[in-house]
């Protein structure tokens, strides 16, 4: 990736969805780190996830089921993880490693359920982008959040494996931008105009605008 590619995709990004003032908003609600023990933190991180296009975290399951998968997921892991001011850069294997196992339990944790036609009831799980993005909203300044679209045309599946595949190639993109711009990777934001976004962000935002909206 060259530091124009990512400038421009960050800015469709901003002409196409506005100033991402959902994000920003959420980290004011949750005094600016989402606590997922936190009742108060989880409503606002699933009203988050709703607006953000993940239907399966139903209103009707917030806190009867989404919340307490979340808090027994986060009693597991939430320690192992790397705190939330540590930057992708500077995590090593072994904590990638531990990300994707995390995100890989997550991704399986009930959501709620939902009705079919016969009257039966699905289980409904985080799936691979409501994992992928809560884990964005506890650790932004690492955990990139990723779509579907993206998913398939970089050739990766719903497996821990893949989203382990996916931060090292966010770290592999922000490092070239970084030396080819002759700035830390910490000063990329400002630099291509998207101050209030983290470094991983940015790449999230540069594949929505060349991968989900072409």
């Amino acid at each position: 990736m060259r530091l124009h590619e990512l400038a421009i995709g960050c800015w469709v990004y901003m002409a196409l969805s506005g100033d991402d003032s959902r994000v920003t908003k959420l980290r004011q609600a949750t005094a600016g780190q989402v606590d997922p023990h936190n009742l108060d933190h989880q409503e606002f991180l699933f009203k988050w996830l709703n607006q953000w296009g993940c239907r399966q975290f139903s209103k009707d399951h917030h806190v009867t089921i989404a919340g307490p998968s979340l808090d027994a997921w986060a009693s597991k892991w939430l320690t192992t993880l790397p705190s939330d001011d540590v930057m992708l850069e500077t995590i090593n294997q072994a904590q990638i490693d531990e990300i994707g196992a995390a995100y890989d339990d997550l991704r399986r944790r009930q959501a709620g359920t939902r009705t079919l036609g016969d009257d039966s009831i699905s289980y409904v799980s985080y799936g691979p982008v409501g994992a992928a993005k809560t884990l964005f909203a506890l650790r932004p300044n690492i955990c990139p959040p990723w779509d579907r679209y993206t998913l398939d045309t970089l050739g990766l599946d719903y497996s821990g494996a893949s989203y382990r595949k996916y931060l090292r190639l966010a770290l592999s993109d922000l490092q070239a931008v970084s030396v080819q711009a002759g700035v830390q990777i910490a000063e990329l934001p400002a630099l291509v105009g998207r101050a209030k976004s983290t470094p991983p962000k940015l790449i999230d935002e540069y594949y929505w605008a060349t991968i989900t909206k072409g």
